[in-house]
């Protein structure tokens, strides 16, 4: 799917050479990686392996531990390696051909980035550049989704924002498969009504308002997950203005963005038989087969991941 724009805004241009422009990070444009076949890759969701050491194997439940190591810092050939460089990085900049990629590990200085502060940091230090690499990315099944419902639960104390793994969350027909130049996207498998309320909003959302509750969230998924996840989440603010992270645990995630002109299903506030704090409906006619698109705008926060420290 399209990669949620909160990322995509932390990044200029495309990321990702298997990715067009959602860029990792985050532009409504940009997609979710070119999707071939992902049989060749063998680490990750599914194989047991843990977020925070893709080496090691998960417990006995399937779960994977949080992470308590700290990555050795890199050698940046000494001295403060922000700003001996700044003035290179410059002339880089300016002499770009694009046959350089600066997004790579090398060329990011920031305060603390092997401890997995942020969102550039797990991303690179899980390597979910090779993950999208690899080709089209599998639809998640319902028990990957299920254990991570399981392991969010285990982390927010707040039981009131805990979620249920057996609730439905979307009420139409759809299915996941491969969308022309995006990754994964939702397609309907039968007509939906314009004002038919397709899913509910929050049934299936994680949210975080403590940026560690994410942290330890990313890194104890499986590092395919992870990966996903880190490009699936979006920032938003709740009634009170407050940051937080949010992410759809179910297939809704994988909506992709349609922009304000293309965007299929919403909700219209000034609509009184729709009921815009708890569903999203359809804002047309959609035919059977015809692709769902969301539009990010509506909902996505960008700066909510500065204020919490994730960017």
């Amino acid at each position: 799917m399209i990669m949620r724009k909160g990322l995509a805004l932390m990044l200029a241009v495309p990321f990702l050479a298997a990715d067009r422009s959602r860029s990792f990070l985050a532009g409504a444009s940009t997609r979710e990686g070119n999707d071939a076949d992902a049989s060749d890759g063998d680490a990750g969701v599914g194989d047991g392996t843990c977020a925070q050491d893709p080496a090691g194997a998960a417990g006995g439940d399937g779960s994977c531990p949080p992470s308590t190591e700290r990555e050795k810092p890199r050698d940046d050939g000494g001295g403060d390696g922000e700003s001996s460089s700044s003035s290179s990085d410059d002339e880089e900049w300016s002499e770009d051909d694009g046959s350089v990629n600066f997004f790579t590990r090398e060329n990011w200085h920031t305060s603390g980035n092997n401890e997995n502060r942020t969102v550039l940091d797990m991303w690179f230090n899980l390597k979910c550049d090779e993950v999208f690499g690899r080709g089209p990315r599998p639809v998640p099944t319902a028990a990957q989704f299920a254990e991570s419902i399981r392991l969010y639960n285990s982390i927010v104390a707040d039981e009131g924002r805990r979620l249920d793994a057996s609730a439905e969350g979307i009420h139409v027909g759809i299915e996941v498969r491969q969308a022309e130049d995006k990754g994964r996207g939702l397609f309907a498998t039968s007509g939906i009504g314009r004002g038919t309320a397709w899913r509910d909003i929050y049934t299936k959302t994680a949210i975080f308002y403590d940026p560690e509750h994410y942290r330890r969230f990313i890194l104890g998924l499986e590092v395919e997950m992870a990966c996903d996840v880190l490009q699936w989440a979006y920032g938003e603010e709740d009634d009170d203005e407050r940051p937080r992270m949010a992410v759809d645990l179910d297939e809704a995630t994988m909506c992709n963005d349609g922009g304000r002109e293309g965007g299929n299903v919403g909700c219209d506030e000034g609509d009184p038989a729709m009921d815009c704090g708890r569903y999203e409906y359809a804002m047309r006619d959609i035919e059977a087969g015809e692709e769902i698109l969301c539009v990010y705008a509506h909902f996505d926060e960008p700066e909510s991941w500065e204020e919490m420290g994730l960017e």
